[in-house]
């Protein structure tokens, strides 16, 4: 445990510092990945216990969005997603990590798989640690766009300008699909005719 601890200090504090140094020895695949298990196991955890406190992210959804969630069965909705999602997210890491790979060789990158999969586990480390807490959770993605260019500045000695360009890229994407997505919600909620509240 003080060994995990001691990494994600070194991950979240340290950054530069850590890559440079992951990317001078040959780690391989299980160290990285047992890491990824337990910090996936932790945001799975806690998921869940937000999800039995009555989910504080639904609650504010409601309120942006004027929607009445009927919250027994989106308890029972979002705790099979989360389970379920923990499995798919171990699996998924290999081909996410894969495409990094390529994404990095595309501008220039020198790094191998092997690396390229130790700096996509260990760049998501603030999502696995925070992404559970309504509204803070959803903007971390952005300080992992961060250790990603780090990392690929360490691991795959991609320039400082490039490495900024190749993850300003898909930050800029990933914030207008958001936007998008945030906006059709809004628009699909005000759209919906408005139901009589009955009680017993």
């Amino acid at each position: 445990m003080a060994d995990l601890i001691n990494t994600i200090k070194r991950i979240i504090y340290t950054p530069k510092n850590f890559f440079h140094h992951t990317s001078k020895k040959e780690i391989g695949l299980k160290e990285p990945f047992l890491f990824l298990l337990k910090l996936s196991l932790f945001s799975t955890v806690m998921a869940l216990i937000m999800i039995a406190l009555g989910n504080p992210g639904t609650k504010i959804l409601e309120m942006v969005t004027g929607l009445h969630l009927d919250q027994q069965n989106n308890i029972l909705i979002t705790s099979v997603m989360a389970i379920l999602f923990f499995g798919i997210n171990l699996g998924l890491s290999f081909a996410w990590a894969g495409i990094l790979h390529g994404w990095n060789l595309i501008f220039g990158g020198k790094g191998t798989y092997e690396q390229s999969y130790n700096l996509y586990v260990y760049a998501k480390t603030p999502v696995f640690l925070l992404s559970w807490i309504p509204i803070i959770g959803g903007f971390i993605f952005i300080y992992n766009f961060f250790l990603l260019g780090i990392g690929s500045m360490e691991i795959h000695q991609i320039p400082h300008k490039k490495a900024i360009i190749m993850y300003l890229i898909p930050l800029i994407l990933l914030l207008l699909l958001i936007g998008f997505s945030f906006f059709m919600l809004i628009t699909f909620a005000g759209d919906l005719p408005t139901m009589p509240i009955t009680t017993s």
